[in-house]
């Protein structure tokens, strides 16, 4: 092959690259077009690594589909083996299916004509769904109270949030003022996976303490929750830093905690309170039911009495 055609190829290539990054990531959401970008970033800087070029994004996905399946068979199973020694199961197949899922969009636009298929990774199922008890989050809600400034009311909020509406933290630290109505009792939520928001429904005291915070924040427009670090105040608060309150929180109160495990526990006690599994998954907003099996079997307890019944019969 000639230069001339080499550059040619090159040129055409880098184009065809460029193309299936802009497609691939337009139909996502803001927050999963920035985690893909993250995760293709990863990609690209270990294909430098190992002596390629892919100083960029694009470059790197120019190397996935310029060659043939096996190349990228070659390059994923690569990349898996580099994440697999360092990162969890759960973490290593989600950003593999990042790289899936471009090469499905690369074949729908017909850049490729061919697919690969690469094994996840087994993957632990999840195990402590129980959460703090009632009783811990009633101290935990205390010890909010107890903070003075805007400290207090707005940690008090972020909790009823969390637990009392099963919120997401990425759903809690993406809130805006404009989202919130508290005539309606309502609050605007974008949910994992979905493109559009939605309303969801605030009981009283949820209202009531978020009411609370705004009354201490102001009406001002942007952000909901607010950072009050030095030198970052009235910043919008992180997902670290909202992390940062609720284990500070658990710790002041005597318990292990976190934005997730007060989600793990607004679902727990909802079907220890007998709620229907149905129910709970539109609290919780799960796509799918078997999403809730983990909480029941921990609920019910149903390999707990398995093994007493057999035990006992010995």
């Amino acid at each position: 092959m000639t230069e001339t055609r080499k550059r040619c190829q090159s040129k055409r290539s880098r184009g065809a690259a460029e193309r299936l990054v802009r497609v691939f990531l337009a139909a996502k959401s803001p927050r999963t077009a920035r985690a893909y970008t993250g995760d293709l970033s990863n990609f690209a800087t270990f294909l430098t690594a190992k002596g390629y070029r892919a100083s960029s994004v694009t470059a790197a996905v120019g190397l996935l589909i310029g060659g043939d399946r096996h190349r990228a068979f070659e390059l994923l199973t690569g990349w898996k083996g580099e994440l697999g020694r360092r990162l969890s199961a759960a973490t290593v197949n989600r950003r593999m299916a990042t790289l899936r899922s471009i090469l499905r969009t690369a074949n729908r636009l017909g850049f490729i004509d061919w697919s690969v298929a690469v094994a996840a990774l087994p993957s632990a199922p999840l195990r402590d769904v129980a959460g703090p008890s009632q009783q811990e989050i009633r101290r935990m809600l205390a010890v909010a109270k107890s903070r003075g400034g805007h400290k207090g009311p707005r940690d008090v909020a972020l909790m009823m949030l969390l637990y009392g509406l099963g919120l997401r933290r990425s759903e809690v630290i993406g809130l805006d003022v404009r989202h919130v109505n508290v005539h309606r009792e309502a609050i605007s939520i974008l949910g994992k996976g979905r493109a559009e928001r939605e309303w969801v429904k605030m009981p009283m005291r949820v209202n009531d303490d978020v009411c609370g915070w705004l009354v201490m924040r102001g009406s001002e427009p942007g952000a909901l929750f607010l950072t009050m670090s030095r030198g970052h105040d009235r910043a919008r608060l992180t997902a670290n830093g909202l992390y940062t309150i609720v284990r500070r929180l658990g710790e002041l109160a005597g318990c292990v905690a976190s934005p997730h495990r007060l989600r793990h526990a607004a679902i727990t006690h909802a079907l220890q309170a007998n709620h229907r599994p149905t129910d709970v998954q539109k609290f919780s907003r799960h796509r799918r039911l078997d999403a809730l099996m983990p909480y029941v079997d921990y609920v019910e307890g149903v390999a707990e009495q398995i093994a007493s019944d057999l035990t006992e019969a010995l």
